[in-house]
């Protein structure tokens, strides 16, 4: 989706670029040139993402636990307030920058209220629809079962289930997401880089997945901020590491991948509504699932993948008959 306003190709890719640069400083000394560039430059592209695209905001308590760590706290050195100033600087400058035109009106307060309106419209509801499949959508189903029960069984003590809000949502997701910020956190000062990089996209990736989980009006196309990171450590594979702890990692790793494309893809269908469209999704999804089976280890499927197989070709066929 290169075209529609919400998570296109662009966007992903501005992640994709920020996350580059992150791995990339953590594979050179602190004394280079090019940490600094890469660190500071990542913050540039994800501060400049959040201000094409508010929905990533998700991912700033991961970007500021990650570069807190690695690029303001070095090994040996302690807190470095200089690179801490650097930092604080850049991100600034990127965030603040495109609301100068905004502040510079005459009324600049009115202005900047109806932008956060546009931007948190909080009055669409809990769930944007049932195909983002999440919490809350199986939240609302047991809601609808309530009420559907208490009108038929009037002793059923309640009539409904409280609708959460905004402010739930954002502090769950949050707290769902302090797992991910307390292993990166201890992991971006480790000695082993590349095993440091592999936690960061793991984060991302999991913090992705929560805030598709438990965010606000969530769309079904946000599962590819976490699908599209994934996509990094699918084939991950330590050359010089052979051990059954890297074996399992690469395996568990294309085989999530392979889950969360089988059913966050599906999600996507309704997406491509038109009769003329059937053709191409079912066989444009079926053939790119039958390509990641083969270049993935098929024996570490077993009969799972079947069992997908035959569901999703259920679910098909009950949606597009």
């Amino acid at each position: 989706d290169h075209i529609h306003f919400q998570y296109n190709g662009m966007l992903l890719g501005l992640l994709l670029g920020s996350l580059g640069l992150l791995m990339q400083g953590n594979n050179v000394g602190v004394d280079n040139r090019w940490y600094h560039f890469c660190h500071l430059g990542a913050a540039a592209l994800y501060a400049i993402l959040l201000n094409f695209k508010h929905l990533y905001l998700t991912l700033a308590p991961l970007y500021f636990c990650y570069l807190l760590m690695s690029y303001c706290r070095t090994e040996g050195k302690g807190f470095q307030l200089k690179n801490f100033a650097a930092l604080a600087s850049v991100t600034a400058l990127c965030l603040l920058a495109p609301w100068i035109p905004f502040l510079l009106q005459e009324d600049p307060k009115g202005q900047l209220l109806q932008i956060l309106a546009r931007l948190f419209p909080f009055g669409r509801g809990l769930v944007h629809d049932y195909w983002a499949a999440n919490v809350w959508a199986l939240y609302l189903l047991a809601n609808k079962v309530v009420k559907a029960a208490s009108s038929k069984l009037p002793w059923i003590p309640i009539s409904h289930l409280p609708e959460p809000t905004p402010l739930v949502c954002a502090v769950l997701m949050f707290v769902s997401q302090i797992p991910a910020l307390i292993i990166v956190a201890s992991s971006s000062s480790s000695s082993r880089r590349r095993s440091s990089n592999v936690k960061l996209i793991q984060a991302v990736v999991y913090c992705s997945l929560c805030s598709f989980m438990l965010a606000w009006h969530v769309h079904e196309k946000a599962i590819m901020t976490a699908l599209i990171p994934l996509t990094l450590l699918v084939f991950h594979y330590d050359d010089d590491d052979d051990d059954d702890q890297n074996k399992k990692g690469y395996y568990s790793h294309s085989l999530l991948f392979w889950q969360m494309s089988l059913w966050g893809l599906l999600g996507l269908f309704p997406l491509l509504f038109r009769p003329v469209e059937l053709a191409f999704k079912v066989v444009s999804y079926v053939t790119f699932m039958v390509l990641c089976i083969l270049f993935f280890n098929k024996e570490r499927f077993g009969n799972f993948r079947q069992l997908c197989s035959l569901i999703v070709g259920i679910v098909i066929i009950t949606l597009e008959v």
